[in-house]
């Protein structure tokens, strides 16, 4: 179950804190835009709402989970979730570190740290924390809106951990 949580983590984030420490790209209306984007993302994932993290994503998205197959599309990606919001909350903070817009794509990276908690002490499972980074890369859609289509994330920490 330990490996499904980390591999679950980086979409899944209850009581999140964000933190803005990135470089800007100097497309600074697209970037306001996809900060927005991101808020909403974290905010729904900090709900346990699945749906409006699923609205926040391209039809077509992709998630590379660590220690997982590839996670291809937004039902997909909700079955792979919804075992987890059943057992998990979690704390999380990230820092964007750096967010380019190159036309209608843009990419981001940064740091995370999250701690998961089970919703059910006597389940005999404990707590979790992580330490790692993420990459998510942006498409502009026909209505002029973002949406996140592709992300990966892994643990700074060692294997074994």
């Amino acid at each position: 179950m330990e490996a499904a949580v980390a591999s679950r983590r980086h979409l899944w984030s209850g009581g999140t804190k964000y933190h803005n420490k990135c470089k800007w790209s100097t497309d600074m209306d697209a970037a306001g835009e996809i900060r927005q984007l991101i808020d909403r993302y974290v905010t729904a994932g900090g709900k346990g709402d699945l749906q409006g993290v699923l609205d926040t994503l391209t039809d077509d998205v992709v998630f590379l989970p660590p220690n997982d197959t590839p996670k291809v599309g937004k039902e997909e990606l909700r079955r792979w979730l919804q075992p987890f919001q059943e057992h998990y909350t979690s704390k999380d903070i990230a820092q964007s570190r750096e967010l380019r817009v190159a036309g209608d794509i843009a990419y981001e990276w940064g740091l995370f740290q999250e701690t998961f908690t089970p919703k059910d002490p006597a389940s005999g499972n404990k707590p979790i924390s992580l330490d790692g980074k993420f990459l998510r890369v942006y498409h502009r859609q026909p209505d002029g809106s973002w949406r996140l289509a592709r992300a990966c994330w892994n643990s700074n920490l060692p294997a074994d951990s």
